[in-house]
Formats: structure tokens, sequence, C-alpha cells
């Protein structure tokens, strides 16, 4: 089923667009966090809540994330989980932390348009 946002833009209703979707690490699949299950992206569930970044899709509030910060999270997140993987007791950086070091090197997280 597809539906608009309140600002016309089509989305369709399924677990890519849910709000209880978490993206697992594998990256290949979604985890749902009302049936605390795994879950395929186009499956549907009578549960469905549009996420918080679609209701705002369209609205011109946004930007794009260059990919190259993308590619700097996840050196830190790759590089927090081989520390925990060697028994190192090191608190995962906030996002607001990562931001701020790729900002400051590279003056934005977000692509010039």
């Amino acid at each position: 089923m597809i539906m608009r946002n309140k600002f016309g833009v089509k989305i369709r209703k399924c677990c890519a667009s849910c709000d209880a979707r978490v993206i697992t690490s594998k990256g290949n699949c979604r985890f749902c966090a009302l049936e605390s299950k795994e879950v395929e992206a186009y499956d549907k569930c009578s549960n469905w809540q549009l996420s918080k970044g679609l209701e705002e899709a369209g609205s011109g509030k946004g930007g794009v994330k260059r990919k190259a910060y993308f590619n700097y999270l996840q050196e830190v997140r790759d590089g927090e989980a081989i520390a925990r993987g060697l028994g190192l007791r090191i608190p995962a950086k906030s996002i607001e932390e990562v931001r701020a070091e790729f900002e400051k090197e590279n003056n934005s997280i977000f692509i010039d348009l």
C-alpha cells in the first residue's frame, strides 16, 4: 500500500518505512522493535507507524549527508567493535561526538547543494 506524508511524498507502508524498524549490523535485514524479530524490508504488519524521518521528507528542512561521513562513522563503529572483541572496555562515542570529529576536519557532514 502506498500513502503520502503531509508534504505529498509517496511512501510505501512496509517495514522499511516504519518507525519501529531497526537496521541490524548485518545491514541486509531489519529488526522490528515492536515484534522483537527480524523482518524483511517490504514486510507489512498492522502496527506500522511512519518513521520520523519520512514524516519530514519533502519539507526542505533536511540535507543530504556526505558518503565520506558515513564511511568515517562506519570506521569509528568498526574500531569500537574490534576493541570490544579484544576485551577492551571502551565506551561507544555518541553520534554527536562522531559528527563533531568529522566536521572538525571536513567542515560539514552535509553535501553542499
